[in-house]
């Protein structure tokens, strides 16, 4: 369990958009990591379960390996929804970690599906005003925006800074 919380409070610090300096002090957690996803997620609590998905997800997005990031994405979903349901925060933000990627590959109705489905989540858990809706409205912003869909992008937007 030691193990466990260790090399989840170190995929802690690792940022959405890392720089060399991130990836080169997180390139010997990664392989514990990812260890760590294979073998003892029943060792990881409840509030901690995405970070370790997530931090992978943002590392190897990086370094420009997008279809392992989303890979470790789509596992976090998958195993998330199993875990703790459709309806859980754990789900939630694994829907959201995927459409980031999915930005990041302009894989943009994708995106949206992805920031879409994390948002309706996040409004039923958290209220229509928390940080995290913020994020997913942004997010779901850039992806409508990047499909051409101006105006529904600016509405978001503008939501997403009035909750901010």
């Amino acid at each position: 369990r030691n193990f466990c919380r260790a090399i989840v409070a170190v995929a802690e610090q690792v940022p959405e958009r890392p720089a060399a300096h991130d990836i080169s002090k997180f390139l010997y957690v990664a392989p514990h990591a990812e260890e760590l996803i294979c073998t003892s997620l029943d060792f990881i609590d409840e509030g901690s379960f995405p970070i370790p998905f997530r931090a992978l997800g943002w590392f190897y997005s990086g370094q420009g390996l997008y279809q392992v990031a989303k890979d470790f994405c789509e596992t976090s979903l998958e195993i998330s929804t199993k875990r703790f349901g459709s309806k859980h925060l754990n789900t939630a933000l694994s829907f959201s970690n995927l459409g980031s990627i999915d930005l990041k590959i302009a894989a943009y109705t994708n995106a949206e599906k992805q920031y879409s489905s994390g948002l309706e989540i996040k409004k039923l858990l958290l209220g229509e005003k928390h940080s995290f809706v913020a994020d997913d409205l942004d997010g779901l912003a850039i992806s409508l925006k990047q499909q051409s869909k101006y105006k529904a992008a600016e509405s978001l937007y503008h939501l997403a800074l009035r909750i901010r």
